[in-house]
């Protein structure tokens, strides 16, 4: 193999370690999120029930929930719809 073929080995080999670096950030970003949401269920499993807006907006989005709510009036949907992506934080740190 001559210096061409090495020199492009080496560089799509850099170009991996910086993707796997970059997954790597993401991952902890990702793990500290849930850390931070089982540290609230056990903190606040008592006292759920008077938690702010805030903290209940990241149960679902760790849960991977979503809701959507529609006027009372709008024939065409449900009052609301629940969506569960259970892994999308997992999907998310693998892209």
């Amino acid at each position: 193999m001559n210096y061409l073929g090495w020199k492009t080995i080496l560089k799509d080999l850099e170009k991996e370690k910086l993707k796997i670096l970059e997954n790597q950030i993401e991952w902890q970003s990702v793990q500290q999120e849930i850390d931070g949401f089982l540290a609230w269920c056990l903190a606040s499993r008592d006292s759920y029930a008077v938690s702010i807006y805030k903290e209940k907006r990241r149960a679902l989005r760790v849960l991977g929930l979503t809701v959507t709510i529609y006027r009372r009036n709008d024939d065409e949907h449900d009052r609301y719809q629940i969506n569960a992506k259970l892994l999308d934080v997992l999907t998310k740190s693998s892209e």
